[in-house]
């Protein structure tokens, strides 16, 4: 540039010329850097906060961070999901906020587009430009559940059902006996109690472990692959029964009995990262609550809601119920609990917050198990049971659902003559699960050691639910579909 500053000197030009000439080529090469790169001073989007993720019921909220101030109504206007997923727009400064009104459907990959929005203009005499177009893909988790084998190499081990990639993984080794398990809340591991085949009696130790899914990575996660195992509470001094893991996986509660004294017997508290320790509480029935500060724990007499953290309150006592049935994990805390009449009927109660209690049902027969629609937790599916005839012992199972603000009940499918059926809502609350082992009435009486025969042929069975948030609450009930060979089904969240 010296050099040819020094040729036009010598050309006779004086020095506003040179600089003239100097400022068009600065000029020149500055327009042919904006050809090149692009006007960096088009609105466009730099930072999708689910960028690379897969999300969950636990996700409901995604943000889009802009390079400028944008016009919100036309971002309004140009936002499209498909297929579509509700929610609502709020915005601060440069970064506009998505909130889900709904959960998102697992196993889907969403489409968002953005084109056509305008940014808003920062002077009255200039024309407000429009966003660059933007087009991303967003994927939920995986529609997963893990079920215990029922037939050939699979009996009595944990498989993984991972319905989305049509695969079906054994987690478990083939020398476990798994007896009973509950997924982790980030679908990653499951909690499960086994013991060894080889030791398979009465008295053989049980013991706890977890195992890896090899689900729902994320980049910045250290997810193992599957088939992991590590034990978490040996068996060798106490035996390990009933266990129920925390919504939050902080902790799990375990029934335990003395092997050499069996009158050390109670409740202890399995800590994510920390000892065990006894309670020092007895419980053979127990439910830890959604937030992992409270266990509900079934006595003689009533159920104690017990309290595990410093902040969960007072220890409260609910005179004259079985058992807790089920908690609401939303913001009404309400528990679901089950009382047996003096005229033999049983009923189902609602209790609040603040202790007041409600009846939603009364029926003859028994009530296995509710849980809640995880979109709308006034709605509550129920497996129960009703006598076959007034003369008969026999009960078949049906499936309900019951409004628990208006105490209605809809009954939606019939069973067969199973009365231990077991079930599963799917987390984003679109379809259950259930187990079936079909035998004739002569054999009723063999069902409770049949489900412990891993060599028995049960089948799981899914249904899809009408779908009474964004639908016609009017839709007609599907058939179920049977999926596989196998008991106790149970979603990954």
């Amino acid at each position: 540039m010296k050099l040819k500053l020094n040729i036009l000197a010598k050309k006779g030009l004086l020095p506003i010329d040179i600089a003239v000439i100097s400022a068009i080529g600065l000029f020149s090469i500055l327009i042919g850097a904006v050809v090149v790169i692009g006007d960096r001073s088009i609105p466009r989007a730099t930072e999708f906060s689910w960028q690379d993720r897969q999300i969950g019921v636990q996700d409901d909220t995604f943000t889009l961070t802009f390079n400028r101030p944008m016009n919100w109504k036309t971002i309004e206007d140009a936002l499209e999901i498909e297929p579509p997923l509700p929610g609502k727009l709020s915005w601060k400064g440069q970064i506009l906020a998505y909130t889900l009104t709904d959960l998102p459907m697992y196993g889907t990959t969403y489409q968002i587009a953005l084109e056509g929005a305008q940014e808003q203009p920062q002077a009255t005499n200039r024309e407000a430009k429009t966003l660059k177009p933007l087009k991303m893909e967003l994927k939920t988790r995986d529609r997963a559940f893990a079920y215990l084998g029922a037939e050939k190499e699979e009996q009595g081990r944990l498989i993984l059902y991972n319905e989305t990639q049509a695969k079906r993984i054994p987690l478990t080794p083939p020398d476990l006996v798994v007896t009973n398990f509950q997924p982790y809340p980030d679908g990653d591991r499951l909690l499960f109690s086994a013991y060894d085949r080889q030791s398979a009696t009465t008295n053989a130790p049980q013991q706890l472990y977890s195992v890896t899914t090899g689900l729902n990575y994320q980049p910045d996660s250290e997810i193992l692959p599957y088939g992991r195992v590590q034990r978490i509470l040996g068996g060798e001094n106490y035996q390990n029964l009933q266990f129920d893991l925390a919504q939050n996986a902080a902790i799990a509660v375990v029934q335990r009995i003395n092997r050499q004294n069996p009158s050390d017997s109670g409740l202890w508290i399995v800590p994510e990262n920390g000892n065990p320790r006894p309670l020092g509480i007895q419980g053979r029935t127990f439910k830890i609550s959604p937030d992992g500060r409270s266990l509900a724990v079934a006595e003689n007499q009533g159920i104690s809601l017990v309290p595990l953290t410093s902040d969960a309150g007072t220890w409260n006592f609910f005179p004259g119920y079985d058992r807790v049935i089920a908690f609401a994990s939303g913001q009404r805390r309400q528990i679901i609990a089950l009382k047996s009449n003096q005229d033999l009927t049983r009923s189902l109660f609602v209790i609040g917050d603040r202790g007041q209690e409600r009846e939603i049902l009364n029926t003859t027969g028994a009530i296995l198990d509710c849980q809640f629609e995880p979109r709308e937790e006034q709605l509550l599916y129920c497996l129960r049971t009703e006598p076959l005839d007034p003369n008969s012992t026999a009960e078949k199972p049906i499936l309900s659902i019951i409004n628990i603000i208006t105490g209605t009940e809809a009954p939606l499918l019939a069973l067969t003559n199973d009365p231990e059926v077991r079930m599963s809502m799917s987390p984003d609350g679109r379809s259950l699960l259930f187990d079936q082992i079909t035998l004739d009435d002569r054999n009723l009486s063999t069902l409770p050691q049949a489900r412990e025969n891993f060599r028995t042929m049960g089948n799981i069975w899914s249904l899809d639910l009408p779908d009474f948030i964004s639908g016609d609450r009017n839709e007609l009930l599907q058939r179920p579909q049977k999926i596989t060979p196998g008991l106790d089904p149970q979603w990954i969240p």
